[in-house]
């Protein structure tokens, strides 16, 4: 239904919204919370997430994916709130607990909603411009809070207000009959979740997924700025990279017009060969190639999620929802483990941790390579 796509680009722009993503460590300095508290905040929301992946996933199935959606973005909503009220370090745990539970429940819900809701041939094209929308909402949020200065509960407000806006416009959201809830007993959950597990593409493309997204979060958000650095490129260079960086996001648009051109397998591999020379390129620290380098990689990571993300739902039948929070909660115990080892890698050596990375992408390739399989031309989406 184009009336629900259209709803969900809406709400990915308004989510997108976070007017304090940029300080929003120092905005916690500020309200008195310490590094070691803030890195206990998050592991503990992680926590969250991957606790509520699957009985969210299953609840989902019962009460419907437009119901699913409601509730959790009023929670998503409400963390927002309790973020912006936060001034002590229960609340602000109290926020990334709220948080982590929303996030657990539109994990597969709201990808799910979008594949219906365009269709199968289109579903490329409909990831991209979801994913950049969320983009277009970070960088006007980026935009105005380049006149905020230092007014961090003025950016905390305007973010609560994009996400109470985007949750009372998810309430417009029309139920398809493949997502309008179904009566289903413990057993045959436990049947889901075994087919979920035992779907070798399907964990396969989200293992993918995951460990593509972090590899990339980690390097155009945590070692880009030591590279930059060392590069010679000034403060405020790096952070006018950082505006480019983020405009990259909305790139995924045209991953459709690849697919159709090269083929989806060959443009994958495309996009992660490139992503591995680009790893290459940072270890030259040349400003110009290590800034382009990390501009690409953030390219990368725009193209490569519809496909992958189309590539999950061609090959799930059945109880969407459940399955995709199986594969979710797979995906994200086994990012960890290459999360925290490039990270240790790296705080010993920058160069170790970009040849690391370079050597998890040219992985990624060979396996990319294998799963997207040979394809039959598919029709030119309008």
């Amino acid at each position: 239904m184009k009336h629900n796509l259209k709803v969900m680009l809406a709400v990915s722009f308004l989510q997108g919204m976070v007017f304090y993503a940029s300080v929003a460590t120092l905005y916690r300095l500020h309200a008195g919370i310490t590094l070691s508290q803030i890195t206990l905040i998050e592991s503990v929301s992680f926590i969250v997430t991957l606790a509520f992946e699957l009985p969210w996933g299953m609840a989902a199935e019962r009460i419907g994916y437009r119901r699913t959606m409601i509730l959790c973005s009023f929670l998503y909503f409400l963390s927002k709130i309790i973020f912006w009220q936060a001034t002590d370090f229960g609340l602000f745990l109290a926020e990334r607990i709220v948080l982590g539970i929303a996030l657990a429940g539109l994990s597969g819900v709201d990808s799910s909603i979008v594949y219906l809701s365009a269709g199968q041939e289109q579903s490329e094209k409909a990831f991209g411009l979801w994913n950049a929308c969320g983009t277009a909402g970070m960088l006007a949020a980026a935009g105005t809070a380049l006149f905020l200065g230092e007014q961090y509960r003025t950016m905390a407000l305007l973010t609560a207000v994009a996400y109470g806006l985007a949750a009372v416009l998810v309430i417009t959201l029309r139920d398809l009959p493949q997502t309008a809830g179904k009566s289903m007993s413990a057993k045959q959950m436990t049947q889901v979740f075994r087919q979920a597990i035992s779907n070798r593409k399907l964990l396969a493309a989200a293992l993918l997924a995951g460990l593509h997204a972090e590899v990339i979060r980690l390097l155009t958000v945590v070692l880009n700025q030591p590279v930059l650095l060392a590069s010679g490129l000034s403060v405020t260079q790096i952070k006018g990279l950082y505006i480019a960086v983020a405009a990259a996001g909305t790139g995924g648009v045209l991953s459709w017009r690849l697919s159709q051109r090269f083929g989806r397998r060959l443009t994958g591999c495309l996009i992660l060969g490139i992503e591995v020379f680009c790893c290459i390129a940072c270890l030259s620290y040349r400003p110009l190639l290590a800034g382009v380098g990390i501009l690409l990689l953030a390219l990368g990571e725009s193209l490569m999620m519809p496909l992958l993300s189309t590539l999950q739902h061609e090959s799930i039948s059945g109880e969407r929802a459940a399955m995709m929070s199986a594969a979710a909660a797979v995906a994200e115990l086994s990012a960890v483990p290459a999360d925290l080892l490039t990270g240790f890698l790296a705080e010993r050596s920058l160069d170790t941790g970009l040849i690391m990375t370079a050597a998890v992408l040219a992985c990624m390739l060979a396996v990319w390579y294998v799963l997207a399989g040979k394809e039959k031309k598919r029709p030119q989406p309008h």
